[in-house]
């Protein structure tokens, strides 16, 4: 039997998924071409230049590149945006951040697809080959963007339809080149001119296109050559989702094993092995400390306003010339002190901003929750050196719930990069649970095994080792024993399921238990795999209980139909797993800096 995950599949054989959905982005060739040289590394990429780069350099989204794809098109891009608030008023701000992260991550996504394809040499290597030229051909067939320029230029119709004859006789006398070039800058005489800067024209940006589309036509094929499963697979696959399992399940409790210990050499041994684990976001980030002032001037006319803005310019100016402890203890004028740890986090509520600074009264709405207001906060604190002091004017334009601040901000310490403590909140206790809870899992094992044999002695002292299956449909030996014998009810339970495997394994309670133990790779194959009877393999299903399974009928095979009926749309979702799943892969193993938050 084959049981694998996704991440299990060579990653060559996912190179040419990446093509199924990213090449439709654009028909102007490589926009995110650089001559920098140094482009991907960390101190070359520049955020006046890269909106990201990755270390090795092969990709790389440059602003100019960035903005010309959002604003060439940005109602495209805001229509692809649902914005979802608590408030009635749109906000402007987050819808267009909210775009520009589809054109962040489309662009993202192309530099994947041309980053591998490059690597993998298949793009056709001459522009005129037998092969490109009867791709060139026959490309108005399946390219309706191309078809409709030709259209637009009035170039090949005849009796009021496009004319493939003409087209292709153009294409074998070698004059459509210049029939479309022509015919472009004559109608878009600012982007002709902007092409032939960039050295290259209308015609050899399509021909880039198809020769993209064809290295695209080769990823698929080689998807097609590897991406199979085979009979016993889909069958296996199928009865998981499909197929009723009859099974009993004896679970042993584990909060009958107590007084566990754990000493300190165990917990500093757990906690270093774990701490670089994602899962536990033990790691730490570059934080600043900020401490600010704050005048609220909303809704004020502007004489008032500008008397609360010299409120704080003289403020500013006792804490830079004296220091800002001191401006504090000799000015009380302000509405609010607040001193908080942030973190250079995109997100207001992952920097830590909205869950720090709060309201007067201290109720949990936040101040600074907004985009705008947010990040100007946030790239204070980051962009300048300690114990910089500024007046900050903080405007939102949420339409009916605006903000309308002037703070001034001191930038107090910083603290780099590093790991939480088994000191700090939490920590301790949580990596102490699961270690008891990891050695409990053992000692339970070992008193369950130790139960279990005692059963089989139990049922050969009484002779019920050779029941046959019309006695056991009146009586059960197990539960029998169970139940008869003294003390062992509070430990054991015995308990039947009817259904498919993946509807039981998908109702464990703890997620990360199952993961840690494969509870649910181990369950799947043994129920595959087991004849009818007892199973003495031991999993863990949930925070209290470890079972042992017992099978009762197993499901029939499914038919050929079935089998073939069910190839197809598992083939499909395969195909869109691997996709998404390559792409996440290859976004968080190419070290991709994101200058999102310091370029706009």
């Amino acid at each position: 039997m084959k049981m694998t995950t996704l991440r299990d599949q060579s990653k060559p054989i996912l190179y040419g998924l990446v093509v199924l959905f990213i090449l439709a982005m654009g028909n102007f060739g490589n926009v995110f071409s650089s001559t920098n040289p140094n482009r991907g590394t960390s101190e070359f990429c520049d955020p006046n230049l890269f909106v990201a780069c990755s270390d090795d350099g092969k990709i790389s989204i440059s602003v100019d590149n960035f903005n010309q794809r959002f604003n060439s098109n940005i109602d495209f891009w805001l229509n692809q945006v649902t914005f979802n608030s608590q408030f009635n008023a749109i906000d402007k701000q987050l819808d267009t951040l909210n775009a520009k992260g589809r054109v962040y991550n489309s662009l993202l996504n192309e530099q994947i697809n041309n980053k591998f394809i490059s690597e993998l040499n298949l793009s056709p290597q001459k522009n005129y080959s037998d092969e490109m030229m009867n791709f060139i051909r026959n490309y108005p067939n399946f390219n309706s963007t191309y078809k409709l320029e030709l259209e637009s230029y009035n170039l090949f119709i005849v009796d009021s339809a496009f004319n493939q004859e003409q087209y292709e006789a153009a294409v074998n006398n070698g004059t459509i080149d210049d029939k479309i070039n022509e015919n472009f800058e004559l109608n878009n005489p600012q982007q002709a001119q902007l092409l032939y800067t960039r050295g290259t024209t209308r015609w050899n940006n399509w021909v880039s296109t198809m020769k993209r589309q064809i290295a695209s036509t080769r990823f698929n094929y080689i998807l097609g050559a590897t991406q199979s499963l085979s009979n016993l697979e889909l069958e296996e696959q199928f009865i998981l989702q499909n197929s009723s399992f009859d099974f009993d399940y004896l679970t042993f409790d584990l909060n009958s094993i107590d007084d566990i210990k754990i000493s300190d050499e165990e917990l500093n041994e757990y906690y270093n092995k774990v701490k670089d684990d994602i899962n536990y976001d033990l790691k730490i980030d570059n934080k600043r400390t900020i401490e600010f002032v704050k005048w609220n001037s909303t809704n004020l006319d502007s004489e008032a306003k500008d008397s609360i803005k010299k409120l704080a310019k003289d403020f500013r100016r006792n804490a830079r010339r004296n220091s800002f402890k001191s401006a504090l203890e000799s000015d009380n004028n302000y509405t609010i002190y607040r001193k908080v740890e942030l973190s250079n986090d995109f997100s207001t509520s992952k920097s830590g901003l909205a869950s720090q600074i709060l309201d007067a009264d201290s109720t949990e709405t936040a101040l600074y929750n907004l985009i705008g207001a947010g990040r100007a906060i946030i790239n204070f604190a980051f962009n300048n050196d300690i114990g910089e002091i500024k007046l900050i004017d903080i405007e939102s334009d949420r339409e009916n719930d605006s903000i309308d601040d002037i703070g001034v901000f001191h930038i107090e310490s910083e603290e780099n990069d590093g790991y939480l403590t088994l000191e700090d909140s939490n920590v301790k206790e949580r990596l102490t649970n699961e270690l008891i809870f990891m050695k409990k899992i053992e000692l339970a094992k070992d008193e369950f095994n130790s139960l279990i044999d005692n059963y089989n002695k139990y049922i050969k002292e009484e002779g019920y080792d050779n029941l046959t299956e019309d006695d056991l449909k009146d009586f059960d030996p197990l539960d029998q024993w169970i139940n008869g014998e003294e003390g062992i009810s509070d430990k054991l339970l015995l308990r039947n399921y009817v259904g498919s495997i993946n509807d039981f394994t998908t109702s464990f309670i703890n997620i990360n238990l199952r993961d840690l133990f494969s509870t649910e790779e181990k369950i799947k194959a043994s129920l595959l795999t087991s004849n009818k009877g007892m199973n003495y393999d031991i999993f863990a299903v949930d925070n209290d209980n470890i079972c042992i399974i017992r099978l009762n009928t197993s499901p029939e095979n499914p038919s050929e139909s079935d089998i073939n009926e069910y190839k197809k749309s598992e083939l499909d979702r395969l195909s869109n797993s691997r996709v998404n799943l390559f792409i996440q892969d290859q976004k968080e193993t190419s070290n991709v800096k994101d200058n999102r938050s310091l370029v706009y």
